[in-house]
């Protein structure tokens, strides 16, 4: 059985930054709403979407649809945000709902389904993760036309609420297309047969049953790192199943498996995978299950495993040696040895840190056990994360140097570590519990809620109609929702709530972790945050945005980003 856990939360507000937002926004387009007259309920009465602009609706009514009229060009690949639980989240968890998205074909081929999404299953096997947002992160437009968007409630029975649908353009430079002809078997089907595949995004078609190989040619050790994006996009071409992807990364000899993976990116495949001696390796796209077809997307980055090797002794804090955000540090350790290493961070900076041993690296013998460290040596800090891609998420709470610890396994193996910086922050200023002591919020800040009624509270100047986003990372507590587990926790035991408050005190929009019927605010396009709410101010000023706790506990680990947009 498949499982899933989650942490963080977003606030989405379809409102304006302006001079206390960190700058202009001269380029946001303003947000438009949808014109029922006539009923946009077809695609024959659809309002016509623009790229990049948001277009307000409400399917509140019980089975109404609303249609949208989009042009796109051969090949064009396009993302479709719905922003429904994030926009009205009270409205669609009272219904026990959450919105239907479809992408329909053009007037030529009689309005087809291409994709969608289906969560309870009324025309596929459904969604198997939790009520939230479903949008669609990549559509490749088939050929040059107008395609048509529908959105609805996923239970057309019962009420649904507000939303906002936003079409950007994906950049996919150097876009490969698979050589095997869409539908057709036997091209590229085993790995005598395999499409050479480069750096960046490969688009192409899964039949049912059969297996899609590729291959690369390494010359120097290299980290290669393989994602499919297909179940994310929804139902492809009226089928009754999600297509559920896998990957295998297979040896030189095209048979032995190096690595596999099912589920990383919810039931998106990924792989990240250190080869050491040169040679050409194969990649296959497979199902799991069977009878799945469909589109996917192929992106393959590949960075060289360098790194500088460990000088010992590095035993203790002592004796570290010294890694940067960005950087890579290669080792070799013992039963029972320790290595030690250490950096400089802030707090508030969003760490991330990916070991590669025997789970996932050519060259490694045995397993590692790898720790963050705080200033003091010792202690190690709470995180999250930590899946097949052995990558550990935290925020940091102090300004300092901090360690990272590697502990050998039952053996002597080779070891490599990675750094990354994920976001950095500028921390709080206490007191900032009321609007009078709010401070401003321009790009992201980070703070802790340390009792059970505390209230952080940070000032935001809005104009009516223009898209921001504010996200808050935080709480490692699950959800149903959560699809990206590798990279969530952050190592925080917050449960957010968020609120934002006009000049007069009053809540305008909220956003919580804990709803009542369970209804969250992630979404398929960025699921690290948990809740996220969209809404237009009624007029343009100050604005507060509040961060407490839904549970209304004291924790000493109760910590977040919050981060701010304009969009």
């Amino acid at each position: 059985m498949k499982t899933n856990t989650l942490s963080s939360l977003a606030l989405l507000a379809l409102l304006s930054a302006c001079s206390g937002g960190g700058g202009g926004t001269g380029g946001i387009p303003l947000a438009l709403d949808e014109n029922e007259t006539p009923a946009n309920d077809t695609p024959a009465t659809a309002n016509t979407l623009k790229l990049g602009t948001p277009m307000r609706g409400s399917v509140l009514v019980a089975g109404d649809v609303d249609c949208f009229a989009i042009h796109l060009t051969n090949k064009q690949v396009v993302r479709f945000e719905l922003f429904g639980t994030r926009n009205d989240q009270a409205g669609w968890d009272t219904a026990l709902n959450v919105p239907r998205l479809t992408i329909l074909d053009t007037d030529a081929n009689a309005n087809a389904k291409l994709l969608e999404q289906d969560f309870s299953g009324t025309f596929s096997d459904g969604w198997s993760w939790g009520f939230h947002d479903l949008d669609i992160p990549m559509f490749q437009a088939p050929a040059t036309g107008t395609y048509f968007v529908s959105v609805t409630q996923d239970n057309q029975a019962a009420a649904g609420g507000a939303y906002i649908l936003r079409a950007s353009s994906v950049t996919t430079s150097g876009l490969q297309e698979e050589a095997e002809a869409r539908g057709v078997s036997g091209a590229n089907d085993t790995f005598a047969t395999a499409e050479t595949i480069h750096n960046g995004v490969l688009h192409g078609y899964h039949v049912a049953g059969e297996l899609d190989y590729y291959k690369f040619t390494i010359s120097a050790p290299t980290v290669v790192r393989f994602e499919l994006n297909s179940y994310r996009n929804g139902v492809h071409d009226g089928t009754a199943l999600y297509y559920d992807t896998t990957l295998q990364l297979y040896d030189t000899d095209g048979t032995s498996v190096l690595f596999d993976n099912d589920d990383t990116y919810f039931y998106d495949a990924a792989i990240q995978y250190e080869i050491t001696t040169p040679g050409t390796y194969f990649v296959a796209v497979n199902e799991f299950g069977v009878g799945m077809s469909g589109e996917y997307f192929l992106t393959l980055n590949t960075s060289a495993a360098t790194g500088a090797m460990e000088t010992e002794p590095n035993d203790d804090a002592a004796t570290a040696n010294t890694i940067a955000y960005g950087g890579r540090r290669r080792g070799t350790i013992a039963t029972g040895e320790t290595d030690f290493y250490k950096f400089s961070g802030h707090a508030g900076d969003m760490v991330r840190l990916q070991s590669f041993d025997s789970g996932n690296a050519q060259a490694g013998t045995d397993s590692i056990d790898v720790s963050l460290v705080g200033t003091d040596g010792t202690t190690a800090l709470a995180t999250g994360g930590n899946g097949d891609f052995q990558t550990l998420t935290t925020i940091l709470q102090a300004t300092g140097t901090f360690y990272v610890k590697v502990q050998g396994g039952a053996g002597t193996s080779p070891y490599a570590i990675e750094l990354t910086l994920f976001k950095s922050s500028v921390y709080e200023t206490e007191p900032n519990d009321t609007a009078v002591e709010a401070g401003g919020l321009a790009d992201r800040v980070s703070g802790v809620i340390s009792s059970g009624a505390d209230v952080d509270m940070f000032r935001v100047s809005l104009t009516k109609d223009k898209l921001v986003r504010f996200v808050c990372y935080a709480s490692s507590s699950a959800t149903d929702s959560n699809g990206i587990s590798e990279y969530s926790g952050h190592g925080s035991d917050l449960a957010p709530l968020i609120e934002l408050v006009d000049n007069l005190g009053v809540v305008v929009a909220s956003s919580t972790s804990v709803p009542a019927n369970s209804v969250f605010t992630e979404s398929v396009s960025q699921p690290l945050p948990t809740s996220c709410l969209c809404t237009t101010a009624t007029a343009s000023g100050p604005y507060f945005v509040r961060i407490s706790d839904a549970n209304a506990t004291s924790g000493a680990t109760h910590y977040y980003v919050l981060e701010y947009s304009r969009e």
